[in-house]
């Protein structure tokens, strides 16, 4: 279970700066399109 969380604490890391990479300096709006893209839904 620790390894999974670890896992899917470091993919969520790579996701936020490569989306921060196009969404420069917007961390709240970074934030809202990654739980977007996770959960299928808008944000």
């Amino acid at each position: 279970m620790n390894n999974d969380i670890a896992y899917l604490t470091e993919v969520l890391a790579r996701a936020r700066r490569e989306v921060a990479k196009v969404i420069i300096g917007q961390e709240s709006v970074t934030d809202r399109a990654l739980i977007a893209i996770f959960t299928n839904q808008h944000a």
